[in-house]
């Protein structure tokens, strides 16, 4: 199965880093989740890691 097309976040150790954009409202969370690809792959974090793993950006998203 391939990624919906606008799905641009590379998994982590991917050899290619991609910027993705993160919601800063996330921010206010103790913990937010992200996932892997797959329902089973659902993991906790926190806002300022899930920056660092993917690589991403504060934007605003829609």
């Amino acid at each position: 199965m391939q990624p919906h097309p606008s799905v641009r976040v590379a998994p982590p150790g991917h050899p290619v880093p991609l910027r993705a954009p993160v919601g800063p409202a996330l921010a206010g969370y103790a913990e937010v989740r992200a996932a892997d690809g797959v329902p089973r792959a659902v993991f906790p974090r926190a806002y300022a890691e899930l920056l660092r793993i993917a690589a991403g950006v504060p934007a605003g998203v829609a």
